[in-house]
């Protein structure tokens, strides 16, 4: 692989401006780590999104390689975990905000950062879950620590249709409340909530939220669900 490869790069100038193009970077433009990696996969995440238009505060320094996650082969490794031709996953880690990210064919991170690509899961396989997913699953497993059955009642599962409440809609244990509803589950766009019970990861009621949700009639009033779960289920 050449020394120079070609990234998204994300810079801002003195004006606060900022701007993102494509990119030729080097080896040396690479950031501290004792792994390199070859990108194969990654994703596009909402956070992703916010870093490259700037909506939000993401980018931490600059300039700045995009891509929170990735899927990809070990080329160099000072680290005795890894060796070149290894399949690995990062998830996070402050790349994309402080730390050059995915959207380039090279990064170079810390080794205690990665994990195994699972045998037999392609790179593009791996992305197809992502971060989305890894978190879904974080957050199910918390529900697991804390007991929540679907003998005990229904899961809120807030902004559904994205990548975290899809994973996690198939993977809950027991019904759901969702926040973000497909129009052939609950076809009028005001609705902001509605009842889902996973049938082969997908909808099968829905219900206004304003009909059962908490909170309508004050903190004190019963909830119809067991357990919130959501992108910070997990924490």
């Amino acid at each position: 692989m050449p020394d120079t490869f070609k990234a998204i790069v994300i810079t801002r100038g003195e004006d606060k401006v900022q701007s993102v193009a494509f990119g030729e970077l080097s080896d040396a433009d690479l950031m501290e780590g004792d792994v390199t990696v070859r990108i194969d996969a990654t994703t596009v995440n909402y956070k992703d999104g916010l870093a490259i238009t700037g909506k939000a505060p993401v980018v931490r320094r600059f300039p700045m390689v995009p891509g929170i996650d990735f899927a990809g082969t070990v080329l160099t490794s000072d680290n005795p975990d890894w060796k070149p031709g290894d399949k690995v996953i990062l998830n996070g880690w402050g790349t994309g905000e402080t730390h050059l990210g995915a959207y380039a064919e090279k990064s170079r991170v810390k080794g205690d950062w990665l994990v195994p690509l699972p045998e037999g899961m392609s790179a593009g396989e791996a992305m197809a879950i992502g971060t989305a997913g890894y978190t879904a699953m974080l957050a199910v497993m918390a529900l697991e620590r804390h007991e929540i059955t679907p003998e005990r009642g229904p899961v809120v599962v807030t902004g559904a249709s994205g990548g975290v409440g899809t994973v996690a809609i198939s993977s809950s244990p027991g019904s759901a409340i969702t926040s973000s509803p497909p129009p052939a589950a609950c076809p009028k766009p005001h609705f902001s909530r509605f009842w889902v019970q996973p049938k082969s990861s997908t909808a099968a009621s829905c219900r206004d939220r304003q009909s059962r949700l908490p909170g309508k009639d004050g903190p004190a009033r019963s909830t119809p669900s067991a357990a919130p779960l959501s992108r910070t289920s997990c924490r």
